[in-house]
């Protein structure tokens, strides 16, 4: 039935998200790619890397949590050389975020370990399967984003 499937997908959800897996790959990603980074700091960062420079109100708006949020998890980066905080050139009172080279380095040397690990999830998989995954994740992250986007509004 249509429930016990969409059960299906909540258990697998689940299994991924809530049960600190994900921190877990995370972490030994990070640790792999010799550095020291929170989840939570890698998320900022890689969307600092991402959108280069971004105003704090536009990163918090993207992550989905207050400006302040950022402000905490930004300043940790600053310190460490990661990000660099400057004036918007249109607008002195704005503070814009910018990736330093070692920002986006960290970044690419945790991603070559997050991927590293998804080949060896997926390396038994046919080359159909990991298209059919891929295309069909893309699908449900786009249509849950619209739906979502919709209900707070």
């Amino acid at each position: 039935t249509a429930d016990s499937g969409l059960r299906r997908l909540e258990i697998a959800f689940s299994s991924l998200f809530r049960h600190g897996t994900a921190r877990r790959i995370h972490e030994h990603a990070a640790r792999r790619a010799g550095y020291d980074c929170e989840r939570s700091a890698y998320l900022v960062l890689r969307k600092v890397v991402d959108a280069s420079p971004i105003r704090i109100t536009d990163l918090a708006a993207d992550l989905g949590v207050e400006p302040s949020t950022v402000s905490r998890h930004v300043q940790p980066l600053e310190v460490r050389g990661w990000v660099e905080r400057g004036s918007d050139p249109d607008d002195a009172r704005v503070s814009l975020l910018a990736a330093t080279d070692t920002g986006e380095k960290v970044v690419s040397a945790i991603d070559r370990q997050r991927r590293r690990f998804l080949y060896l999830v997926l390396e038994g998989w046919s080359s159909d399967d990991r298209e059919a995954l891929f295309d069909l994740l893309e699908r449900f992250a786009r249509e849950v984003e619209e739906k979502a986007r919709h209900i707070s509004e």
